[in-house]
C-alpha cells in the first residue's frame, strides 16, 4: 500500500513515515523542495509527479504544520497568521483536493490536529483556528465521500518531543510535557486507522480515547456523535 505522508523530514512526520514503512508500507520521501504547502502550484506539481511516479495512494496522511505566531492575538502579525492557516489548513486542503479524486475505495485520510482542536488555546490563536478548522473539513469531507468507501478521520496525537514544542517552550509558554511512549503511541493510533475499516468524519485522542474499537464499538460511535466537534447544550 502507498503512503502520501507530509512533513516527514522531521519530529512527529518522520517518526511516522519510519513507522509505516516498518510495517510494509511504501512511502516515497519528499522534502519542502519539492512539496511546498503554502504555494498553490507547488501542490498541483507535487500530486502530478507523485501520480506520474508512484501511483495512487491508498493513504494520505496530513502531517505538516507550523506553530505560528506566539503571543496575545491582538499583537500578532497577521502575515504570520496567514501563513500559519495557509501550510496547516489550506496545505492539506488542497493536497486533499489534489489526491481525493484519484483514491480507490477504501482509501484513508487522516488529519493531524493539534492543540486548540477542540478547545481554546490562548497565545497561539492561528495555529488553534488552522486545527479546529482542520477536524471541521474533515467531518464534512468524511460525509461527502462515505459512498464512495474512503475514511477521513482526524488525530490528537497529544504532546510529543518535537521541535515545535521546544518552540513553545523557548517562547516562555507553559506546556505540558509528553511522556516517553507519546509519540509512538500517536503513531499506532495512526496505523490502526489506516488499516481499519467502518470509522469516518472522527476524531481520535492517542492517549485519552479507548482505541482500538471492536466492529460493534465502531458501529456504536458511528450512530452517534461521539469522537465528533459539537455543541452540547443543557436545560436551562
Amino acid at each position: 500500500m502507498i503512503a502520501v505522508i507530509t512533513g516527514q523530514t522531521r519530529g512527529f512526520g518522520r517518526y511516522l513515515a519510519k513507522a509505516f514503512r516498518t510495517r510494509g508500507f511504501s512511502v516515497p520521501f519528499f522534502d519542502r523542495s519539492q512539496l511546498d504547502l503554502s504555494d498553490v502550484e507547488s501542490i498541483a506539481g507535487f500530486s502530478r509527479y507523485f501520480l506520474d511516479h508512484f501511483g495512487v495512494p491508498d493513504i494520505l496522511i496530513n502531517n505538516a504544520a507550523i506553530l505560528g505566531p506566539v503571543g496575545n492575538f491582538a499583537d500578532s502579525s497577521l502575515v504570520e497568521w496567514h501563513r500559519t492557516l495557509m501550510i496547516n489548513l489550506f496545505g492539506s486542503v488542497q493536497l486533499t483536493h489534489a489526491f481525493l479524486s484519484h483514491m480507490r475505495r477504501g482509501g484513508k485520510i487522516i488529519n493531524i490536529a493539534g492543540g486548540g482542536a477542540t478547545g481554546p488555546l490562548p497565545r497561539r490563536s492561528a495555529y488553534a483556528a488552522s486545527k479546529a478548522a482542520l477536524v471541521r473539513f474533515t467531518e464534512t469531507v468524511a460525509e461527502e465521500v462515505k459512498d464512495f468507501g474512503i475514511e477521513v478521520n482526524a488525530v490528537l496525537p497529544g504532546p510529543l518531543k518535537t521541535d515545535m514544542l521546544d518552540q513553545i517552550i523557548e517562547s516562555g509558554e507553559d506546556v505540558e510535557k509528553p511522556d516517553d511512549d507519546a509519540i509512538d503511541r500517536a503513531a499506532s493510533l495512526c496505523l490502526w486507522l489506516a488499516q481499519t475499516d467502518g470509522l469516518t468524519g472522527r476524531t481520535l485522542s492517542a492517549r485519552f480515547d479507548p482505541w482500538p474499537f471492536d466492529d460493534d464499538e465502531k458501529k456504536r460511535i458511528m450512530a452517534s456523535d461521539l469522537y465528533t466537534l459539537r455543541r452540547i447544550d443543557r436545560e436551562m
